[in-house]
């Protein structure tokens, strides 16, 4: 079979059309595939090792936080108990004559040294003012109680009092006071 010379420049575009076409299709394209997929993992990678620095944050913060909270426990009288401290702000904050009852609770925590110590408090007809200095004096105590759980409810003719029933608790080191 004798080609033309005209013939052989054309099966020559053709073969070179043909293997650009494969150079192209399986070598170029393949490559800027794996650099964009390469692009996408170094951004996901990057976006996780932001979260985990920012978590590392949260950590020390929180350990940090609650070292400082049992470092507090350690050095608490062992005489501490939360009775005695609501009632003594209760005393000071002027709401002792309208506490209706006090109940504690004490709930041990597993094999934890610590105890969930827990005081149910009713208070009746109290005024706004003094009601906001009783949860201000309990909030603010440096022996970390918290307010678990708080019910209002208004009494009296002009319904300007409040009747209140509140729970606290604190943890108390040696699970036994």
């Amino acid at each position: 079979m004798n080609l033309t010379q005209r013939d052989r420049y054309i099966l020559a575009a053709g073969i070179l059309s043909v293997l650009l076409f494969i150079a192209v299709q399986w070598i170029l394209f393949p490559a800027l595939d794996g650099k964009k997929s390469l692009h996408a993992g170094v951004s996901s990678r990057r976006e996780a090792l932001g979260s985990i620095c920012r978590l590392a944050r949260e950590y020390r913060t929180i350990k940090g936080s609650s070292q400082k909270d049992l470092k507090l426990l350690s050095h608490r009288s062992r005489e501490f108990t939360l009775f005695s401290l609501l009632d003594e702000l209760a005393e000071k904050s002027g709401v002792k004559d309208n506490v209706s009852y006090m109940k504690p609770d004490l709930q041990p925590m597993g094999s934890s040294p610590y105890a969930l110590s827990r005081v149910k408090i009713k208070l009746e007809a109290l005024a706004l003012g003094e009601f906001m200095d009783f949860i201000y004096s309990i909030e603010s105590s440096p022996d970390k109680v918290v307010i678990r759980s708080l019910s209002l409810t208004t009494t009296g003719k002009d319904l300007k009092r409040l009747n209140a029933v509140m729970e606290t608790q604190t943890l108390i080191p040696g699970g036994s006071s």
